[in-house]
C-alpha cells in the first residue's frame, strides 16, 4: 500500500494481484475509489480534489515515474 497526501487528504493506493487501485480516499466524491482497478485499455484513475492521477505509460517510455506538486 502507498499513502499519497493531497489538498483534500490522503489516498491509499493498493497494488495486489497484478492490479492497482485506490482503496481509500478522504475526498468527498470517492470517484477514485469507485473507479476500480486500473485497466490497460481504460482511462486513468483520477482524484481531482487531491490532484492525483494514476495511468499506464508505455514500457519503453523515457519516463518511468511522474510526480508533481506545488
Amino acid at each position: 500500500q502507498l499513502r499519497v497526501s493531497g489538498p483534500a487528504g490522503e489516498n491509499i493506493i493498493t497494488v495486489s494481484g497484478g492490479e492497482i487501485r485506490v482503496t481509500e480516499a478522504d475526498c468527498p466524491d470517492q470517484l477514485c475509489v469507485l473507479h476500480g482497478p486500473l485497466a490497460e485499455s481504460g482511462g486513468p484513475i483520477v482524484c481531482l480534489p487531491n490532484r492525483l492521477s494514476i495511468q499506464w505509460i508505455e514500457r519503453d517510455a523515457a519516463v518511468d515515474a511522474v510526480s508533481g506538486g506545488r
